[in-house]
């Protein structure tokens, strides 16, 4: 049976972030079982692979609880595989032996399409129940995909029954409601010669509907020319049943006792219509895993292709799954007060928000969780100002700012996910042992590989939750600096007495934890040993800052001319075009004509793909947007706060106290997080000259009722004497010039013996937070489209700084980097062709 993910490592607690979310991943599990417990008895559960892991977020031993509700079988949907696969009955029990079977699956054609093929390819001899639970929401499309296919009759959608061929099936009816209604309205005793029908039906070679036992040769089967009613009733229904799901219903037939007569319809009489189905608390065929909480102060929707479907495809389904989720923390937290944003998917998002809270009837009654964090207590409306826990809204359009994905990260968990690949907040984990094995069998006969376990990476790691946000060379020397105090304590232990030993065996599940983190380092590590790192950190620079535009052409066409991976081109080409507002024709048609030569002609449909959304295209011919933006914003910001080299010996005292988000990047501060603190420093209003260059509109409302208690948006005003921020105070400019205190403060390090030593971030902003003479505001980031983990760094390290009275809860559509952002772009039929070639 497949396992689940994370496995037995542990989730993060969800209650020490700026609002407790440990209520969405409860709710999510309660109604996971509510989902399975739909189906009674031992089930079959067939999970669309993309769901598994977001799956395995809401507890770490899901799939023993699964087992628990009955789920014998946990298998994942795969295009072409039947339900006899041999990899699908490879233990016990067979398939065949499990009588419902549950699909939870995303709303996607692809999905209904396999979910038809395995239903129509089943045995007919075998019984199954099928039933299809869309996550998060069911669509028109897929039922629809299913009744032209054939199979809707036979699927459960939820708790409601589909379509099917048949009087019964039509009615809502299952076979055990069938069997109870004949057992209510049959005036006469049950058959007890049932096995001589069974003959009957295999000399028939199978039962015929065309004429059912008694009609015609009672004599045959020892019943004196007379069938039950019970066996004549159901006959016509049921034919299309196997043999033996009959011979099981007449069993239970003929243990059932005569009632008293005189309540029972006359022999003939039709049958009753079929009860409605129970009702559930669900939606019927709906399982809203629309949230899922990666950490205390992150939120993912898991929608891997949003921020394709919004540019590419026109689909808003995203947008809509971004405004539920918003609307649910509203009914959970209460009214958010300010609204703003930027970017056309910010428009919309704000615009569907409304239009759900005037039609929610549920938000006017339900109170925020807690009370409110500006004095507002749980009783109230939820829709006056401050009357929430969440203080302010500002959703981001990724289409705004497509640079920052587009540039390496170089923050620990950052470059991770860059090198390694962070998927649903777990990374594949190989220890030291187990590659010194692989490799010495490598070169042996039949050396296998062996089999990489995921170890996820959140805030339950004290270790992890100090390096994530700090830049890797940063993190590797503190990592070293853990790793020798370890091994030097381990060294003293002849030494010690036995309460330093007892303190020692304490620390021992710590120094496993700094063992993992540092066997993930290590392929970030060798990465960043590598001159061609470096090289492409400094091009990636250099063409933010607009220099050398042919040199940074010609670095692009060498990267081809050696091979080297297709994503990490089109990363550069779409930095490229965005940062100069497009690419001369020429250079344009020259690059592409150089990447289908070097990567196959199937990628023009990756091309066209990236040109339709604006991520690659020509020139205009007047001078780019972003020039007057960079230099408004402050876009960049000289190097004397970071790394001179970037290696691992280039940290300085001052990257000890930086004060700018820019440390984090090299010198480049991203656009996100400057709209970000323009939102919470001024507003819009002094900016408007220049967000008028980027995509969309921008706007600011408060989000209150008229004197009838329905919800109205007005035009955010400040008042005198108040800062734009909301009466909290202003901060410092944005060029960061003040030297307040951030992530990576402890300096030399000193103190850290310790290797119950938490993160320097953390402790920061709690120092912040107690030392402020008012509450920090919660904030809630929504980046429509994806963020990247570099982006969430900077969040918590604005959130340090003690000028900064902000706490961060980020929510995203994904948590994306630049190579996974352009893989949806990539068509599955290039990929098909490129893996066959």
């Amino acid at each position: 049976m497949a396992r689940l993910k994370p496995g037995k490592h542990q989730l993060p607690t969800l209650d020490t972030g700026p609002v407790p979310l440990v209520y969405i991943r409860e709710q999510a599990r309660k109604q996971l079982l509510e989902v399975v417990d739909l189906r009674r008895g031992k089930k079959a559960l067939v999970l669309d692979p993309a769901i598994s892991g977001p799956l395995g977020l809401l507890d770490t031993s899901l799939t023993d609880l699964l087992t628990e509700h009955g789920v014998v079988k946990l298998l994942y949907l795969e295009p072409g595989k039947r339900l006899d696969d041999p990899s699908y009955n490879a233990t016990e029990p067979r398939l065949s032996d499990v009588r419902s079977v549950l699909y939870l699956v995303r709303p996607t054609v692809a999905n209904a399409q396999a979910v038809a093929a395995q239903i129509k390819s089943r045995n007919k001899f075998e019984l199954h129940d099928f039933s299809v639970c869309f996550i998060p929401r069911r669509t028109i499309a897929c039922e629809r995909i299913l009744e032209e296919e054939g199979v809707l009759g036979d699927v459960v959608i939820g708790a409601s029954v589909g379509r099917s061929v048949g009087r019964w099936v039509r009615q809502r009816m299952d076979f055990e409601t069938c069997r109870t209604t004949c057992e209510e309205v049959c005036p006469h005793t049950t058959c007890d010669t049932q096995e001589s029908l069974i003959a009957e039906g295999r000399g028939r070679g199978g039962l015929s509907p065309a004429q059912p036992p008694g009609e015609g040769s009672g004599q045959e089967m020892g019943l004196g020319g007379r069938v039950p009613c019970r066996v004549r009733t159901v006959w016509a229904h049921l034919h299309w049943l196997s043999f033996a799901k009959v011979r099981v219903v007449i069993k239970k037939m003929s243990q059932r006792t005569q009632t008293d007569s005189s309540s029972r319809l006359p022999l003939g009489a039709p049958l009753p219509p079929a009860p409605p189905p129970t009702p559930v608390a669900l939606p019927a065929g709906e399982y809203c895993l629309d949230m899922v909480p990666y950490d205390d102060d992150v939120i993912s929707l898991e929608l891997d292709t949003a921020f394709y479907d919004c540019v590419c495809d026109g689909d808003s389904t995203p947008l809509y799954y971004t405004a539920a989720a918003i609307t649910r923390l509203q009914a959970l937290f209460g009214i958010i007060p300010r609204v703003q944003g930027k970017g056309p998917a910010a428009a919309a998002v704000r615009d569907m928000c409304f239009r759900m809270r005037r039609e929610s009837s549920g938000l006017l009654a339900a109170p925020p969780l807690g009370g409110g964090s500006n004095g507002a207590g749980a009783g109230g409306s939820g829709f006056g100002i401050g009357s929430g826990r969440i203080d302010r809204l500002i959703l981001l359009d990724r289409e705004v700012d497509l640079i920052t994905p587009m540039m390496t990260q170089i923050t620990f968990e950052g470059l991770i996910d860059e090198i390694t690949g962070i998927r649903h907040g777990s990374v594949p984990w190989q220890s030291k042992d187990k590659r010194a094995g692989e490799a010495g069998d490598s070169h042996g006969p039949g050396g296998s590989r062996a089999p990489v376990s995921r170890l996820p990476l959140n805030s339950t790691d004290i270790f992890f939750r100090e390096f994530r946000d700090l830049p890797f060379h940063i993190a590797i020397m503190r990592l070293q600096q853990y790793a020798l105090e370890a091994r030097r304590e381990f060294g003293d232990m002849k030494n010690k007495n036995f309460t330093e030993l007892k303190n020692y065996v304490k620390d021992v599940p710590k120094v496993y934890m700094l063992d993992r983190l540092s066997d993930i380092a290590v392929p970030p590590a060798e990465q960043v040993k590598q001159q061609a790192f470096h090289d492409r950190l400094n091009k990636e620079q250099a063409i933010v800052e607009g220099y050398e535009p042919e040199a940074n052409v010609a670095f692009i066409e060498e990267l081809m001319y050696k091979g080297a991976d297709l994503m990490e081109v089109l990363r550069l080409l779409v930095l490229l075009s965005t940062v100069g507002g497009g690419l001369p024709r020429r250079q344009l048609d020259s690059l592409r004509s150089e990447v289908l030569h070097t990567y196959g002609h199937q990628h023009l449909l990756t091309l066209n793909a990236l040109e339709k959304s604006g991520l690659l295209k020509a020139a205009p011919g007047t001078r780019s947007p972003f020039h007057s933006v960079r230099k408004a914003l402050q876009l960049i910001v000289p190097e004397q706060e970071g790394p001179a080299g970037g290696g691992a010996g280039a940290g300085s005292a001052a990257m000890d106290t930086p004060s700018d988000v820019s440390h984090l990047w090299k010198g480049y501060a991203p656009l996100s997080i400057r709209l970000v603190e323009t939102a919470l420093r001024s507003g819009w209003g002094p900016q408007l000259e220049v967000l008028a260059h980027l995509p969309g509109s921008q706007f600011d409302v408060l989000q209150t009722v008229d004197s009838n208690g329905m919800p109205v948006e007005k035009p955010y005003k400040a008042t005198a004497g108040a800062s734009a921020s909301g009466g909290l105070g202003t901060t410092s400019s944005i060029s960061g010039t003040s030297g307040g205190g951030g992530v990576g403060s402890s300096g030399s390090l000193q103190g850290t013996g310790s290797l119950g030593a938490g993160s320097s971030a953390a402790a920061a902003a709690s120092s912040s937070s107690g030392g402020q003479q008012q509450q920090a505001e919660t904030v809630l980031v929504a980046f429509i489209g994806g963020v990247t983990f570099a982006e969430i760094s900077a969040l918590r390290f604005l959130s340090s700084r003690p000028e900064w009275p902000y706490r961060f809860l980020v929510l995203t559509t994904k948590i994306v980097n630049g190579r996974t952002l352009l893989q949806t772009f990539v068509d599955p039929l290039a990929n098909e062709f490129s893996a066959s070639g």
